[in-house]
């Protein structure tokens, strides 16, 4: 895998993780889905992105290596 693939798998990923992030937030009051989108909009690497949802980034990008 080249580098463009594996960019382009972690940008799907991220998308990935963010929908379920806000989907989990539906439940919650608009407080929390407030402070949840804040969290999400200062989120720029995938790292911190994984952080959001207590992933470890190292095994998503062997996962995607992996496919």
């Amino acid at each position: 895998m080249n580098k463009q693939q594996l960019r382009e798998r972690i940008e799907e990923r991220s998308k990935e993780i963010y929908e379920m992030l806000f989907y989990d937030s539906m439940n919650e009051c608009i407080e929390d889905i407030r402070l949840d989108l804040e969290c999400m909009s200062k989120a720029k690497t995938f790292k911190e992105v994984c952080e959001l949802q207590y992933r470890d980034y190292k095994e998503e990008i062997r996962i995607l290596k992996e496919k």
